[in-house]
C-alpha cells in the first residue's frame, strides 16, 4: 500500500501558518480536521493584545477581574432574569477560569469552538466544489473563506454565534433537518443581536413549508429582493425602531436595554460622525456599496438561468430561495449599527449558490462576473485575511515553531 505523504503535518509543526496554507491549498482532507482545529487554537492563543480597538484586549481585560464564585447555575439564572446581555463570553470566562487566569488560554479555546464551526462550513464549499480546482474556484473560495477566516475569533461573541446561525439555516433549509431549529433558536446565546433575527428566520422556514413551490416563493423574494435593494440607498442608520418589530417582553432587562441603545439617536449621530472622519470606514463604505450593486447585478442579469435550475434542480432551488432571502434581510439590516456583520453571513450563501451555478454553467460571462468578483471583494479579503492577522497576534506566531508558540505564552499577563 501506498504511503501517504503527510508533508502538511510535518510543515505545521515547524511553521504553523504556512502547514495550514499547504493543507487548505492542497484539499489535504485527511489531516484538515487536526490541523484547521490546531491552526484555530494556537492563532487564538496567540493574540498580543496590543490593539487596543480590538475587541480581543477588552474580553481580555474582562476575563483578568473575572470572578469565578458565582455557579454554572447562578450565571443561568441570571439571565433568566434579565440581567445578562447573552452567555457565552461569561460561560467561556466561567470554565476556563478554572484552570487558568491567562486570556491566551481563554481565546485558544474560544477559538477551537469557532474553528470547530468554521470547519463544518469550509467542508461544505469544498464538498459542493467537488474536484472542480480551477482559478475561477480558488477566488470564490478566497471570498468565501473570508467569513469564516481565523481573524474573526477576535470577536467571538457575535462571529461564533454568526456561523452558528449559518449553519443551523443550512442545515434546516437545504438538509430539512428540523432538529436544527433548536440551534437557530439558541443562536442569542452567543450573541444578544440575533434575537431580534430568530423570529424572521423562522417566519422564513415556515413560508418555504406552505408554498413548497420554489418558482412562486422565488417570484416573492425576487420582490422582497429589488425592495430591499432600493430600500437600501435611502434607509438612514437606525431608521428602522426594534421596539416596533418585537415585543415589549423581550426588550425587558440587560437585552432590551442595549438594544434600545444601539437603536438610538445619539448611537446613530456617533455612527455618522465616526464615518465622516475615518478614511478606513469611508473605503469601506464604498466596497460594501460595490458588493451590494454586483450582488444585485448578478441576480438580475443571471435571473432566467436561475430560475430554470431552480425547477430541475432542488437543492439549487432551495439554495436560490435561501439566498434571495438572507440578502434581501442584509440589505435592511445593515441600516442598523454593526448591521454589516449580517451581509458577511448573507455573503456565504451568495458564494454557495454562484458556485454551484458555475459547477453547471461554465459560461465566459460568468468567469469574467467571477473575476470582476474577486476586485469587488477584495477590500474584505485583504483586510480580514492579510492585514487584522498581523494586529492581532505577536510576531512570534509568524516566525516560531508550534512549541514555541506554545512557551512563549504560558506566562502572559495582560497589562
Amino acid at each position: 500500500m501506498r504511503r501517504k505523504n503527510h508533508v502538511d503535518v510535518l510543515c505545521f509543526l515547524i511553521s504553523p501558518w504556512i502547514g495550514f496554507l499547504i493543507n487548505i491549498l492542497t484539499n489535504r482532507s485527511e489531516t484538515r480536521p487536526f490541523i484547521y482545529l490546531i491552526f484555530f487554537t494556537l492563532f487564538g492563543y496567540s493574540f498580543s493584545f496590543s490593539f487596543d480597538s480590538a475587541d480581543s484586549v477588552r474580553y481580555a481585560k474582562s476575563f483578568a477581574y473575572f470572578d469565578n464564585d458565582l455557579s454554572y447555575n447562578s450565571l443561568l439564572g441570571k439571565y433568566r432574569d434579565g440581567e445578562l446581555r447573552d452567555l457565552y463570553r461569561l460561560l467561556l470566562f466561567y470554565f476556563t477560569s478554572f484552570f487558568s487566569k491567562n486570556p491566551k488560554v481563554l481565546f485558544a479555546l474560544a477559538g477551537l469552538i469557532y474553528g470547530l464551526f468554521s470547519l463544518l462550513i469550509f467542508n461544505i464549499f469544498v464538498k459542493l466544489k467537488n474536484d472542480n480546482n480551477n482559478y475561477f474556484t480558488f477566488i470564490l473560495g478566497l471570498i468565501f473563506y473570508t467569513y469564516i477566516s481565523f481573524s474573526q475569533i477576535n470577536g467571538f461573541r457575535f462571529w461564533t454565534g454568526g456561523l452558528f446561525l449559518f449553519y443551523s439555516m443550512y442545515n434546516v433549509i437545504m438538509e430539512d433537518k428540523i432538529l436544527w431549529l433548536l440551534g437557530l433558536s439558541i443562536t442569542p446565546l452567543f450573541h444578544y443581536s440575533f434575537i431580534p433575527v430568530i423570529p424572521i428566520m423562522i417566519v422564513f422556514y415556515v413560508a418555504l413549508k406552505i408554498f413548497k413551490r420554489y418558482f412562486f416563493i422565488n417570484r416573492l423574494l425576487y420582490g422582497l429582493f429589488i425592495i430591499s435593494f432600493i430600500l437600501s440607498w435611502f434607509l438612514n442608520v437606525n431608521s428602522i425602531k426594534i421596539d416596533s418589530l418585537i415585543s415589549e417582553d423581550l426588550l425587558d432587562g440587560e437585552v432590551g436595554n442595549r438594544l434600545k441603545y444601539v437603536n438610538s439617536t445619539d448611537v446613530a449621530e456617533l455612527i455618522d460622525k465616526r464615518a465622516e472622519s475615518s478614511l478606513f470606514l469611508s473605503i469601506k463604505e464604498y466596497f460594501d456599496a460595490l458588493k451590494k450593486i454586483y450582488i444585485f447585478i448578478f441576480f438580475v442579469y443571471f435571473r432566467n438561468y436561475l430560475v430554470k435550475i431552480s425547477l430541475l434542480d432542488s437543492y439549487f432551488g432551495k439554495l436560490h430561495s435561501l439566498t434571495l432571502f438572507m440578502v434581501s434581510f442584509s440589505f435592511i439590516a445593515i441600516s442598523f449599527p454593526s448591521g454589516g456583520r449580517f451581509m458577511n453571513l448573507s455573503n456565504l450563501f451568495f458564494i454557495l449558490l454562484f458556485l454551484k451555478f458555475y459547477n453547471l454553467l461554465e459560461f465566459k460571462i460568468i468567469k469574467r462576473f467571477i473575476l470582476l468578483g474577486g476586485l469587488v471583494f477584495s477590500f474584505d479579503t485583504l483586510f480580514v485575511n492579510v492585514l487584522t492577522p498581523f494586529l492581532l497576534v505577536d510576531i512570534k506566531f509568524w516566525i516560531y515553531n508550534i512549541f514555541w508558540i506554545v512557551l512563549s505564552g504560558l506566562d502572559f499577563i495582560i497589562k
